[in-house]
C-alpha cells in the first residue's frame, strides 16, 4: 500500500508557489506542456508549430532560439529542455533526460531571444537523437520564472533521470510556458 501511495505522489506532483496558486504537473508521463503558454522555438530560422510537430534529426542538430514576448522585463527565469521517453518509449528508464538547462536570464534578455546575455549554462544544449529504432520521442521545453531572483544549480553531470522534481521543490518552480515536438528514433 505505501509503495503505491509513492506512485501516486510520485505521478502528480503538487505544491503552492509564493503566490499561494497550486501548480499541477505530472512528473512521470504527461507534462502537459500543451497547456501552458507558448514559447517561441526556431530551428535554422524555422518557427515550429507547438504540440505534436514532428522534427527530423538532422533539423535539431543545432541549438534552438528561443523567446518569449510575455516576459517580466524585471524576472528571472530558467529554461530547461528534457527528453520524456529516453531511452525507449515503452521503456523511459531514463525519464527525463535532460538535454539543455539555462538559469537566471533577465526578462529582457528572454524576451529579446538572448538568452546567453544574462543567463547561466548549467547543461550544454544536446541535440534531439534518439536512438535508431526507438520510436517517437516527445522533447519538451520548459520555462520557470523564479520567483526569488537568481538560483544556483551546478552541472549535475548525468542527464539521465535527472532530478527535476527536487530541483523544482527547492527553488519553488512552476512552469509559465512550455513548448513541444517530437523526433522518431
Amino acid at each position: 500500500m505505501l509503495k503505491i501511495l509513492f506512485y501516486i505522489f510520485f505521478l502528480l506532483h503538487i505544491f503552492k508557489n509564493s503566490d499561494g496558486q497550486t501548480c499541477y504537473y505530472d512528473a512521470v508521463n504527461s507534462w502537459k506542456s500543451c497547456n501552458l503558454p507558448e514559447l517561441e522555438v526556431q530551428y535554422g530560422g524555422y518557427k515550429l508549430s507547438n504540440c505534436g510537430g514532428e522534427m527530423l534529426q538532422s533539423e535539431v542538430i543545432n541549438q534552438p532560439q528561443i523567446k518569449y514576448s510575455e516576459a517580466n522585463q524585471a524576472a528571472w527565469y530558467s529554461l530547461i529542455m528534457v527528453d520524456l521517453d529516453a531511452p525507449y518509449p515503452e521503456y523511459p528508464a531514463f525519464r527525463p533526460y535532460l538535454h539543455w538547462l539555462i538559469i537566471n536570464i533577465h526578462g529582457t534578455d528572454l524576451k529579446n531571444g538572448n538568452l546567453m546575455e544574462s543567463g547561466t549554462l548549467v547543461k550544454e544544449y544536446h541535440p534531439s537523437t534518439p536512438l535508431p529504432g526507438s520510436g517517437r520521442h516527445r522533447y519538451q521545453l520548459f520555462l520557470f520564472e523564479q520567483e526569488g531572483g537568481t538560483i544556483s544549480l551546478n552541472d549535475p553531470g548525468n542527464r539521465g533521470n535527472y532530478p527535476l522534481v527536487n530541483i523544482m521543490d527547492t527553488h519553488n518552480l512552476c512552469p509559465i510556458a512550455g513548448f513541444e515536438f517530437q523526433v522518431i528514433g
